[in-house]
């Protein structure tokens, strides 16, 4: 069945209005897509008092603020929301760089610097870094540059110790020299 929005002439699908029991066919008379704008528009005019109201209503409803918040955290929608939601590349690029900050100090204009100094390759493998990593001293904290994920790893495998490493080129090497 379709239905006629009073806002913009619109005929629409009666699934695209509002469910209000109030109304005689049981959907309100403006579809959602106007009502979203009306409403966004009311906020932008009455932002201070909306947020005034909000305020109060959770200062003076805070159990049941509580448990709506609790409610949504265990929902299966909330669950579908976040991993959709984390795995956007802009996410996680964010998400990466904020924990290089808290972790490491790294902001994101020393860590452009880095990858741009580097040409977004790795230094060890020369690989483009589709995933960089911050690569640091486990001792000092200090860092030293960014990395592909591999050769991360096979630093931190080889405990940062330089002559672990010399040790595997030569055991690599057929004659056992060191280039």
């Amino acid at each position: 069945m379709k239905k006629t929005c009073l806002d913009c002439n619109q005929t629409k699908e009666n699934d695209l209005f509002a469910k209000d029991p109030k109304h005689t066919n049981g959907t309100k008379n403006i579809c959602m897509e106007c009502a979203a704008e009306r409403k966004r528009k009311y906020y932008q005019q009455n932002k201070d008092r909306v947020c005034a109201a909000s305020k109060k209503y959770r200062e003076n409803n805070k159990e049941k603020v509580a448990l709506a918040k609790q409610a949504w955290a265990h929902s299966v929608k909330a669950k579908e929301y976040s991993r959709e939601y984390s795995t956007r590349p802009e996410v996680r690029e964010r998400f990466r760089r904020l924990q290089w900050k808290r972790k490491y100090g790294l902001d994101i204009q020393e860590s452009e610097q880095m990858l741009k100094y580097q040409n977004h390759h790795c230094p060890i493998c020369n690989s483009f870094l589709n995933n960089p990593v911050v690569d640091h001293c486990h001792k000092t904290n200090k860092v030293r540059g960014i990395l592909c994920p591999q050769c991360n790893l096979g630093l931190g495998a080889f405990r940062d110790n330089t002559t672990y490493l010399q040790n595997a080129i030569k055991y690599l090497l057929p004659s056992g020299e060191v280039v």
